[in-house]
């Protein structure tokens, strides 16, 4: 039992003097690893916010924070990388352990200084670093380089790390294998109780509503395919409406396009929601749960909603092959794909009940007592 540092590619902010967070990185989140360890250490970027609405703590009893230089986008972080990289040459330590949550900008300057002073360190991937680079998923002119050098360091950090677990049963695994074998370890970020599961899902609307959940910042996730498909497909139904959940730095381009398509009655955006019951009550008024991402790990957000009884369209990408039924996948970026797929759902109710049904029993086996195991056989390689 000792003391682990753990990196996160995410911006917390700062209120009051504490560090707070509007994500599922909150307290609660840190706690599962004082399963095996003492104390946890987050090291990540913070930023000044004016306003404490929505935010949960994200330190408390047994979990502090080191904050790095904070950095915006690739520019910023190319200046900011000496300072980043002096900050964390001060705070490492042969006797503590170290987790690193990748892709992620912070493990790029970490890693090689932790192989340098001969410390062993554990990788918890969650996400395809090529995929999330890929056209139309990320507007950037270096994209490409992007693409690559995350994709190299990636695969040089967790070939050699002490121990590595991913996100995926075995996608992840074959792309970005560990040369400790043994020591590759899955399971999902998810927290999923056995109340949060329905024994089933009793009825679906008569006039089908859709709903995606995710990150606005990017496009990754493909939201704009979403739009058009939904839009290609209420040519044919006008009894389908759809629900986006998730805010960032593209949702006004996105509300743009939905009102140049003469959508804005059919479409409706909510923005964040705080997780856990806003998010449960959200999937139990829906029918139908869409997402066909660029690039994705596995998707918790797939997963709770599944464990709510809704059937899934997705992506035939990452994990969500793992979760998902073949009949029920298309291409990310193929407007026609989806939009024919989002008619076959909405015009058989008995297809949608068995297609429940199934996800429902997918999701139980996700649930915390059966992913603990795995979390905790990874932690206690690192100690």
């Amino acid at each position: 039992m000792k003391r682990v540092n753990i990196t996160l590619d995410f911006r917390f902010v700062r209120y009051n003097g504490q560090v707070w967070t509007k994500s599922s990185f909150d307290y609660k989140f840190w706690q599962r690893y004082l399963m095996t360890f003492e104390h946890v250490n987050i090291i990540a970027r913070v930023e000044d916010t004016d306003s404490q609405v929505g935010l949960k703590p994200v330190t408390g009893e047994g979990v502090s924070f080191t904050e790095i230089p904070y950095f915006l986008g690739p520019k910023d972080y190319f200046f900011k990388r000496g300072a980043i990289r002096k900050k964390l040459k001060e705070i490492i330590s042969p006797n503590e352990a170290y987790i690193m949550r990748v892709p992620s900008t912070i493990a790029d300057i970490l890693q090689p200084l932790l192989m340098k002073n001969n410390i062993e360190y554990g990788i918890e991937l969650v996400g395809n670093p090529y995929d999330t680079f890929k056209k139309g998923s990320y507007k950037h002119p270096l994209r490409l380089f992007f693409q690559y050098w995350l994709t190299k360091n990636v695969k040089t950090q967790i070939f050699h790390a002490k121990s590595s677990s991913y996100v995926t049963k075995t996608f992840l695994q074959e792309l970005y294998p560990n040369q400790n074998r043994d020591k590759q370890f899955s399971y999902s970020s998810i927290s999923l109780l056995p109340e949060h599961i329905v024994a089933e899902k009793e009825s679906f609307n008569k006039h089908k509503k859709l709903l995606f959940i995710g990150s606005l910042e990017y496009l990754v996730k493909s939201p704009d395919t979403l739009i058009k498909a939904f839009y290609k497909a209420l040519q044919r139904n006008k009894n389908i409406s759809l629900t986006m959940v998730g805010d960032g730095k593209e949702r006004a381009g996105l509300e743009s396009l939905v009102k140049s398509l003469g959508l804005s009655d059919k479409v409706t955006f909510l923005g964040f929601l705080n997780g856990g019951e806003e998010v449960r009550a959200v999937l139990d008024e829906h029918d139908i749960y869409i997402l066909t991402s660029i690039s994705e790990g596995l998707p918790r957000s797939m997963v709770e909603a599944m464990a709510r009884g809704l059937p899934c369209i997705g992506s035939t990408i990452g994990g969500i092959k793992e979760l998902l039924e073949s009949d029920d996948l298309v291409d990310p970026q193929s407007v026609e794909e989806l939009s024919e797929k989002i008619l076959e759902f909405c015009s058989n109710d008995k297809m949608l009940k068995e297609k429940s049904k199934r996800n429902i029993e997918v999701a139980k086996t996700y649930q915390n007592e059966i992913l603990d195991q795995q979390r905790k056989s990874f932690y206690q390689s690192l100690t």
